[in-house]
């Protein structure tokens, strides 16, 4: 076994876990950070590696006179390896705890019947439905001024919940909600949809029974029992209501059979986002008068990240109101192909051109058709949804840039079906139909990755881009691959 001191420095455990983080770390090394050092005739290492022996043969019996047996370890070290343990065993999931129904839930929560004050409970979980905490966020008289969804939902961010359960109890025996207890769910499954963490449920005991929101919210829909599981979800989010910008409507058309349909962002699905995410490459756009935009719980999710000195400083970016010209009151991107399209969006000199423009979901929101053949699999009929859509208005129409947005280089057979059918097919049916229909609008469409933006917005600044002459690298890469296989 290698000592501490043959060890490069910048490979040592203190050192490694500085630069690589603490799961780049061996069983063995995690153990030496523990101790910090060995004893004279004895290297840390070793000392480390009869501790994990004992560990690995009796984690459960691991006691202060077991450890204290080990040359090396006296009380001191022996209480930090026990400290370690017990607050190791405080955070992780509670192993065989599994939320699987309202029930599960009840049993964890059984003590709340008896109570004589209201007590106000969250449970987090994991994607797999395990209980991560149990925690008892407030006792006294429930109402929307003391539950705030900052402090809730700050506890279930730092846990990396996937899912969370609130549970509270009602002294008077009566378990029919009342207004303030509807207001409180509605807000906090807002909040959970922005943040990207699911509220699965609001579940109010008493003596004499149970009230489950989720299972209230299924029966009127017509869905029957009260299982807590993924396809009941969407059911359940549009029993509550949903996020809206005090701001107007944009309207794209789409073609539908013979007759172009409008499509309306209003009525847009909420994008959820994990914050976790804005640790990864992901960004939440947002404007300098958010205070007035936003509903307040939404205002302090985004204060909360804003002064999270944990995120990189691509996690958020403030935009002036009058250069983020998008109905949407929060833009997120997922990756900085998307994240610097919007920062050129932003930029005054492109704002100025530009009516509004939309970021839209990776579904339902405006899907195309197109098939593809991938290796010898059967060909196969899908649909895809651009990522922008940019509306520029002259000389009596108004002209929709439709935006597909990928990696530089990445001209894959799959990208190369949907610009085919986007540009052979899709667009030029529906232009077709628009201008039949007396309808004064025709959509242009383009595949674009970062090494052609700034071509892109010379372009759409000078006019040339809607009188359809631009193209862009990876159009070129697609089609040329195109031609090279006729």
């Amino acid at each position: 076994m290698k000592k501490i001191k043959t060890i490069p420095q910048f490979d040592r455990p203190r050192e490694k876990m500085e630069q690589k983080g603490a799961k780049a770390l061996s069983d063995l090394e995690l153990l030496a950070v523990l101790l910090g050092s060995g004893i004279k005739g004895k290297d840390v290492f070793e000392v480390a590696k009869d501790i994990l022996r004992l560990a690995q043969d009796d984690f459960d019996n691991i006691s202060l006179e077991k450890l204290k047996y080990i040359e090396g370890v006296g009380l001191a070290k022996a209480c930090q390896i026990m400290a370690a343990i017990e607050f190791s065993k405080r955070f992780l999931i509670k192993d065989g705890i599994k939320i699987k129904n309202v029930d599960d839930v009840i049993r964890l929560t059984d003590e709340l019947k008896d109570k004589r004050q209201e007590y106000f409970l969250s449970l987090t979980l994991d994607g797999a439905s395990n209980l991560i905490q149990k925690r008892t966020v407030f006792i006294g008289t429930l109402n929307h001024s003391i539950v705030h969804p900052r402090e809730i939902f700050a506890d279930a961010i730092s846990d990396r919940a996937a899912g969370i359960i609130f549970v509270h109890n009602h002294p008077s025996g009566n378990v029919e909600p009342s207004k303030e207890d509807t207001t409180i769910t509605q807000r906090l499954m807002e909040v959970g949809k922005i943040v990207g963490i699911e509220v699965i449920d609001h579940i109010i005991i008493s003596k004499n029974g149970y009230f489950s929101f989720q299972a209230e919210g299924m029966d009127r829909r017509g869905i029957k029992g009260d299982r807590l599981v993924e396809k009941n979800r969407q059911s359940i989010l549009k029993t509550f209501g949903t996020l809206l910008r005090k701001r107007g409507k944009t309207v794209v058309n789409v073609r539908k059979v013979t007759r172009p349909q409008p499509v309306f962002t209003v009525n847009m699905d909420k994008e959820p986002m994990a914050v976790g995410n804005l640790r990864h490459n992901a960004t939440v756009f947002y404007t300098d008068s958010f205070e007035d935009e936003l509903l307040e719980e939404v205002k302090d999710i985004l204060e909360e990240i804003k002064s999270d000195e944990s995120l990189p400083k691509s996690a958020e970016k403030e935009i002036n109101q009058y250069l983020f010209k998008t109905p949407l009151s929060i833009v997120f991107t997922r990756a900085e192909p998307e994240r610097r399209f919007v920062e050129h969006l932003c930029k005054k000199e492109n704002a100025e051109k530009i009516d509004s423009w939309i970021k839209s979901r990776d579904q339902g929101f405006y899907s195309i058709e197109y098939s593809w053949r991938k290796g010898e699999h059967p060909q196969k009929n899908q649909q895809f949804n651009p990522d922008f859509f940019i509306k520029i208005h002259n000389d009596g129409i108004d002209y929709i840039v439709v935006v597909e947005v990928k990696s530089d280089g990445d001209d894959s057979d799959e990208n190369r079906a949907k610009l085919k059918w986007a540009t052979k097919q899709h667009f030029p049916d529906l232009n077709r139909e628009l201008e039949d229909s007396g309808i004064k609008q025709k959509y242009i469409f383009h595949f674009l990755s970062p090494c052609s933006y700034t071509e892109f917005f010379q372009y759409l600044r000078d006019g040339r881009l809607i009188k359809g002459v631009f193209g862009s690298d990876l159009e070129n890469r697609l089609e040329k691959n195109d031609r090279e296989e006729l």
